[in-house]
């Protein structure tokens, strides 16, 4: 059931991403630096990123530059080159950002724009052997600091709603801070904890967990973990349950 859900998830992502990024390539930009855009199709790829994982990015951000570019018969065009070079940069240095664990989706959004940026002029570099698209490199990554920042504005602001939609089906996916877990997936039933699935963090010990919280009214849940710290952090993966659950019920 979970693995059907996610297939489900990603191929809407794809799908959602494959019709933006056309969308976008009718629509003219009029500024001073050559093919400059926006980028509104990585919205699907930071949302991805914050309601699953990193591999589930990768997947949906490559999939919908490869099938955008069928679709628009641009493939193996110099656009689809220039559009895949800045994608995979843009998102070795978000998986980077990502994991060290020190950064915002608005930090993680904005290194993915700048390095986007970066990938396009070292492809059209290598590609036509000029290097003056290198003077506007400058430009590009003070646009590219806007872009991604309004791209994790667009994306944070889904990611919410889309949780209180999850919500009223008794669903709730929370990305936890501070700890080793990306993600808890949890569903509630008449208040009380059905199932609990973590991505990331000790397997063992948070499979411990979720079978002993499975049926647990959540005001239960929240009394026993709320507060549990792990080593020297100021948080721990129960708290995190914790923290989860109190923002379930605030929704």
């Amino acid at each position: 059931m979970k693995s059907t859900r996610k297939i489900i998830f990603l191929a809407l992502m794809v799908g959602c991403g494959i019709m933006l990024q056309i969308i976008e390539s009718f629509v003219p930009v009029v500024i001073f630096v050559p093919g400059f855009k926006i980028g509104f199709a990585n919205i699907v790829s930071l949302l991805t990123l914050m309601l699953w994982d990193i591999p589930s990015m990768w997947c949906v951000a490559l999939l919908r530059i490869v099938l955008a570019s069928l679709m628009m018969g641009t493939i193996f065009s110099v656009s689809f080159w220039l559009s895949l070079s800045g994608g995979f940069l843009s998102l070795i240095m978000m998986t980077i950002f990502k994991k060290a664990k020190v950064f915002s989706i608005y930090g993680i959004s904005v290194i993915g724009a700048c390095f986007h940026s970066v990938g396009q002029v070292i492809m059209i570099t290598l590609i036509y052997q000029q290097y003056f698209m290198q003077l506007f490199l400058p430009i590009l990554l003070a646009l590219s600091i806007v872009s991604g920042l309004l791209i994790a504005i667009i994306s944070n602001q889904v990611f919410i709603r889309v949780q209180k939609g999850m919500v009223k089906y008794g669903e709730i996916y929370y990305q936890p801070s501070g700890v080793c877990s990306r993600l808890f997936e949890f569903e509630v039933e008449d208040d009380k904890i059905n199932n609990l699935n973590v991505i990331g963090g000790c397997h063992g010990n948070l499979q411990g967990i979720s079978a002993l919280l499975k049926r647990m009214p959540i005001d239960e849940a929240i009394e026993k973990l709320e507060g549990i710290r792990c080593h020297n952090k100021p948080t721990s993966c129960p708290d995190q349950i914790a923290k989860a659950l109190k923002a379930y019920k605030k929704a």
